[in-house]
């Protein structure tokens, strides 16, 4: 470790915490919550945790305790920022994903583990951690071996530390709550479905398979469509909880995915066969018309004069669609569905003015939904220039000679 110019000291990550630290054993019988990579929210929260006992989960997860922070390891997780410090664990102990690692602060280490958590929301480790990750695609991870030997720059004092937290910390609640905002005004479209079309369902009237609704779309060749670049979807693109397309990526012509196959427009539904359990779908915006996605989505373009688009993605992301898809899924380690599986569940098929209706109610909810994600993005843009000025010491007392 080094002093560093503007007083802050450097350390090695593995100066300050352990990684992975080997689990206790517990009696068979002691209650201990159980958090899978999906009761992790992408903002950085523990969304729900299940009590277990010991017994049932003492054999092949990670093991975690209360004020340890845990990182997903794996693409696309990792990407989508899934990590959070951990708390009110159930008699302080705690068991998830294999796919976490796990950081608990050495015992004389001068530091609070949130700051580390900070760290790791940083643009800087991001880009970094993702150069470095290796493994197939789609299976792609973070070495060990990068994290120990990742360099953090930490305040000498917990008050100068504390500082810096009390600032992020208001900075992810606004996040936090426009994100829940938005949340809420999307539950309100599936209510909507159910008030107006459920009657359909639970009578089983007018049922008809989703592929006899839809043009036939096939996979092309970018190299003959584009001379520069294009925008790319896959699966880390996609926001779980909002559903929107967050993070396309920009492709070089020279430097094409494997996987990007399929031509894209406006209104597609693009719903991800390896997690649909997840609900990984989206509709894709006027601003990616004619981009590509990854061979991992079924792409559903709705013939709009027999079912309206906006009517299409409403019933696929309701409980009745996933639950028609969960028993055709296969895979032991990465359960997916195939494409035929999205096309062959059926839909309610109302008359089109009906439809049209329905989307016009939808219309106004996505009108206040985007008047939030735009302030939400103004709040994230504020967050990463907060992360930026912290750990350049730029928001401490210190900073201004006090």
């Amino acid at each position: 470790m080094t002093n560093s110019k503007k007083g802050w000291i450097e350390y090695h990550l593995n100066d300050l915490f352990m990684i992975n630290p080997n689990k206790e054993i517990l009696p068979d019988n002691t209650d201990v919550s159980f958090v899978a990579m999906k009761d992790i929210s992408d903002d950085g929260y523990i969304i729900s945790a299940e009590s277990k006992n010991f017994a049932d989960v003492k054999n092949g997860y990670t093991y975690f305790k209360n004020n340890d922070v845990i990182l997903a390891k794996i693409t696309p997780c990792f990407e989508n920022g899934k990590m959070a410090v951990v708390s009110d664990l159930i008699n302080n102990y705690g068991a998830g994903s294999t796919e976490f690692f796990v950081f608990r602060k050495l015992p004389n280490a001068l530091v609070l583990p949130k700051i580390l958590y900070y760290s790791f929301k940083t643009s800087k480790f991001r880009e970094n951690a993702i150069s470095h990750m290796s493994g197939a695609a789609g299976q792609k991870r973070v070495p060990k071996k990068f994290l120990e030997h990742y360099p953090l720059y930490i305040p000498p004092t917990i008050e100068e530390q504390q500082e810096i937290l009390d600032v992020l910390d208001a900075a992810s609640e606004i996040i936090h709550l426009r994100t829940a905002c938005i949340e809420s005004a999307q539950s309100l479209i599936p209510a909507l479905f159910q008030e107006m079309f459920g009657d359909m369902i639970d009578k089983n009237e007018n049922l008809v398979s989703i592929g006899s609704l839809i043009e036939e779309t096939s996979q092309v060749n970018p190299q003959k469509l584009f001379t520069d670049e294009f925008l790319y979807i896959d699966i880390s693109s996609i926001n779980n909880e909002t559903g929107i397309i967050e993070s396309p990526k920009v492709i070089k012509i020279d430097n094409i995915p494997s996987r990007a196959r399929k031509l894209v427009k406006v209104d597609d539904i693009l719903v991800a066969m390896t997690r649909p359990y997840l609900k990984g779908f989206a509709m894709v915006p006027e601003n990616l018309n004619n981009n590509i996605a990854s061979t991992g989505f079924s792409i559903l373009r709705a013939q709009k004069e027999k079912i309206i688009p906006k009517y299409l993605y409403a019933y696929i992301r309701t409980d009745y669609y996933v639950n028609q898809l969960i028993p055709k899924m296969r895979g032991a380690n990465y359960p997916a569905v195939t494409d035929s599986n999205v096309k062959s569940v059926k839909i309610p098929l109302p008359d089109i003015e009906l439809q049209k209706q329905f989307a016009a109610k939808v219309q106004e909810i996505e009108v206040y939904i985007k008047s939030q994600q735009t302030e939400l993005e103004n709040a994230k843009t504020m967050f990463q220039s907060l992360l930026h000025h912290s750990f350049t010491g730029e928001l401490t007392r210190r900073a201004y000679g006090e």
